[in-house]
């Protein structure tokens, strides 16, 4: 089982990387992005999970990623695509993009009630694809996800933790006081725009980009490791 510290995620062959998005016109994902082509195991296709709404910036980000040196990649909507296709198509990806957009909540549904999109993109990582959420998807991934009502559950890829995404000022009390009331033995994850958190298939655990990740333990798990010499 991977794991580093108090990481603990998902089994697979591939890299997860969860990022807190950031305009690539201004190159505030360069990095991130850059690492994502240069790191994937897998010489399959580019699938991008857009978030629908603007297909014009999808197909710009495709260009943009084909310049970097990326393979060859392709647009997906899983809102209007049938499961044979989705499973086609997601499954035997290298690299499986989960754009945030300007309507991430499309993704957020069809990630928790197509239960085709996740086992299609659990098969590609488990043979090495890249698994690469951005900005308002990431916590998607975690243990609990924050949402309008509090938390919510998510799918459970980085476990016992919670994730925000893009991480600024306002979450910080929000997390703390999730993790002091509700979740005591959980920790947070604060991915900030422009930085990720890259978990490898060797248990490695790296940041890219702007080095933006701040962990926030929760009131039991920090005072258990205090205690420990």
């Amino acid at each position: 089982m991977p794991q580093a510290s108090i990481f603990d995620w998902h089994d697979g062959s591939g890299w997860l990387v969860l990022s807190g998005g950031g305009d690539f016109r201004k190159d505030e994902t360069l990095d991130i992005d850059s690492s994502v082509l240069s790191r994937t195991v897998s010489h399959a296709p580019l699938a991008y999970l857009w978030s629908a709404g603007d297909i014009e910036s999808a197909d710009e980000y495709l260009e943009y990623l084909q310049d970097l040196g990326g393979r060859t990649g392709f647009l997906m909507d899983v809102t209007g695509e049938d499961d044979t296709s989705i499973n086609e198509q997601l499954s035997e990806a290298g690299i499986v993009i989960l754009g945030d957009g300007i309507h991430p909540e499309r993704l957020h549904d069809s990630l928790h009630n197509r239960q085709i999109v996740i086992d299609s993109i659990e098969q590609a990582f488990s043979t090495g694809a890249t698994i690469y959420a951005q900005g308002q998807i990431a916590p998607a991934f975690a243990a609990w996800t924050p949402s309008p009502m509090g938390l919510q559950p998510g799918l459970g890829w980085i476990r016992n933790a919670i994730i925000a995404a893009p991480y600024t000022d306002e979450y910080a009390d929000k997390l703390k006081n999730w993790l002091q009331t509700m979740l005591p033995t959980a920790y947070g994850i604060g991915i900030e725009r422009g930085s990720a958190l890259a978990l490898s298939p060797n248990a490695e655990v790296e940041v890219w980009g702007n080095q933006g990740v701040k962990i926030v333990l929760g009131q039991n798990l920090a005072s258990g490791m205090t205690g420990q010499e």
